[in-house]
C-alpha cells in the first residue's frame, strides 16, 4: 500500500512540474503615456481592469514626462518602440506620415464597434483615410457663463438662439470698471493660441485649411469676419483683457473661478475645475450663431491611443487599444472626469451625464455639429506662422485681412508647395 502511495505522490510532483513548464509566461506590453500611473490614478484603473479581463496581459506604463512627441519618435527610429502610446490626436498626421505608426483598419473593421463612435469624431483618428488611433476621451466647446454676474447685471443667460450681437451686448454689460476706468469684471476672455478661439471661426463659416489639408485658406472672409469681432472685443469694445491685461489676470479658466469673468468659451475639462468651486455658481450654453439663422459651430478635440510602428506585441497591443477605447475605457475615463466618453452608448448614460452643469447634455449635442480642429503634418510649421501673424492684431498693431494675407500667401507658397 505505501508503494503505491509513493507512486502516487511520484506521478502528481512530475505532472505538477510539467504543468508548471507549460503554463505560458505574461506578455507584457509597454504603453507610454505623459500622466503618472500611481495607484489610484486612471491609468491605474486601466491596468486593473484591463489585466482582471485579459490574465495572460500584463501592462508596464512608462511615463515620459517631457518632450514627449520628440522623446517618442527617437524611440520609434531607434528600434525601441513601445507597445502602445497616448498622443494627441494633432500628431496623429505628424506620426502617421513618418511611418511612425501602424494603421489600425484590419484591426478596427473586424474588432471595434465604430457604429458607437460619434460620427464627427471619427475623422480625428484618421490620416488619408485610414485610423491610425482609438480614443481616449473626447470633448465639444461650448461657451461657460457665470450666473451670479448675470443675475447681478440683470441679464439674460445664453441660450441656443444667441448670436454675436446678443454676445457682445451681453458682455458690455457684464464688463464693470472701477472709477478710474480700469475693468474689475470682464464679459469675456479667450486665449489667442490657435485652438483657443477655433469655435468662432467656424460659427462664421471659415476654417484654417481646406478639406484636403494642403492648402491655407486664411484669406476668407468668413475667417477675417471671426478674427476682427474677437479682436474688437479686446481693442474697439474693451469687453476682454488686452495682451497686458490678460497677462496680468491669468488664463480665462482663472479669471471666471474668480469671479472675474462672466463668459468664455471651453472644452468638458474646465467643469471637473469649476465643480470643485461650491460658491460657483455657472452653466453652459452652445458657442453663439454668427447671425441669425446660420448653423451651430463647435470645435471637437480628442487625446488617443495609437499602435507604433515596430510595436513588439501587437496583438496584445490591439487588445489593449480595443478595450481603452471601447465601451469599457471609455466608461472608466468618463468616472475619472478625462472627458466625453467617445462611445455613445457611454456618453449617454449617468456615468457622464449626472452632476454639474444643469446642462451638460449639450456636451453631447454639440457632436452633431462640431468640427475636428484640423491636423496635418506641417500644422507646428503652419501654426508658428499664423500665430506669429496673428499676434499684432490680437495687439491692435494690424488689421485682420492684412495678417491673413501674409499667412495664406507665406504658408501656400512654403508650407504647402512641397
Amino acid at each position: 500500500m505505501k508503494k503505491y502511495v509513493g507512486l502516487l505522490l511520484m506521478v502528481a510532483l512530475v505532472l505538477s512540474m510539467a504543468s508548471l513548464g507549460l503554463a505560458k509566461e505574461k506578455t507584457v506590453i509597454t504603453v507610454t503615456s505623459w500622466w503618472d500611473a500611481e495607484s489610484g490614478s486612471a491609468l491605474d484603473s486601466f491596468k486593473k481592469a484591463f489585466e482582471a479581463a485579459n490574465p495572460d496581459i500584463e501592462v508596464n506604463f512608462v511615463k515620459i514626462p517631457s518632450g514627449y512627441g520628440t522623446k517618442l519618435l527617437t524611440m520609434i527610429a531607434g528600434g525601441d518602440a513601445p507597445d502602445v502610446a497616448m498622443l494627441a490626436m494633432d500628431k496623429i498626421a505628424p506620426f502617421a506620415s513618418k511611418n511612425a505608426l501602424t494603421s489600425l483598419d484590419s484591426f478596427m473593421e473586424k474588432e471595434y464597434p465604430l457604429n458607437d463612435l460619434w460620427p464627427s469624431l471619427k475623422k480625428a483618428l484618421q490620416y488619408k483615410g485610414k485610423y491610425y488611433a482609438v480614443p481616449r476621451d473626447a470633448t465639444t466647446n461650448l461657451l461657460y457663463y457665470n450666473k451670479k454676474l448675470f443675475d447681478e447685471a440683470k441679464v439674460g443667460y445664453p441660450n441656443d438662439t444667441w448670436t454675436w450681437d446678443n454676445f457682445l451686448a451681453a458682455a458690455q454689460k457684464l464688463t464693470r470698471r472701477d472709477k478710474s476706468g480700469i475693468p474689475t469684471q470682464y464679459g469675456f476672455a479667450f486665449p489667442t493660441y490657435s485652438d483657443g478661439w477655433y469655435s468662432f471661426m467656424l460659427a462664421a463659416g471659415g476654417s484654417m485649411v481646406n478639406d484636403e489639408r494642403t492648402r491655407s485658406t486664411m484669406n476668407d472672409p468668413a475667417a477675417i469676419k471671426a478674427i476682427e469681432f474677437l479682436a474688437d472685443l479686446k481693442n474697439k469694445y474693451h469687453v476682454a483683457p488686452d495682451t497686458t491685461q490678460a497677462n496680468a489676470l491669468g488664463d480665462p479658466s482663472e479669471m471666471f473661478k474668480a469671479g472675474k469673468l462672466a463668459m468664455m468659451a471651453e472644452d468638458v475639462a474646465a467643469s471637473s475645475t469649476f465643480a470643485e468651486s461650491k460658491d460657483l455658481s455657472w452653466d453652459v450654453a452652445p458657442i453663439p450663431l454668427y447671425k441669425k439663422g446660420a448653423k451651430h459651430a463647435s470645435r471637437i478635440w480628442t487625446n488617443t491611443w495609437a499602435l507604433p510602428r515596430g510595436a513588439k506585441h501587437p496583438e496584445a497591443a490591439w487588445k489593449f487599444l480595443k478595450f481603452v477605447g471601447g465601451p469599457e475605457g471609455q466608461k472608466i475615463a468618463a468616472e475619472f472626469h478625462m472627458g466625453v466618453p467617445a462611445m455613445m452608448s457611454i456618453a449617454k448614460t449617468r456615468v457622464f451625464l449626472d452632476g454639474i452643469p444643469a446642462h451638460k447634455q449639450l456636451f453631447l449635442d454639440a457632436f452633431a455639429w462640431g468640427e475636428p480642429f484640423p491636423t496635418f503634418p506641417e500644422a507646428n510649421q503652419y501654426l508658428a506662422v499664423y500665430e506669429r501673424e496673428l499676434d499684432p492684431v490680437w495687439n491692435g498693431q494690424r488689421t485682420a485681412a492684412e495678417a491673413v494675407a501674409i499667412i495664406d500667401k507665406e504658408a501656400n507658397s512654403t508650407i504647402f508647395s512641397k
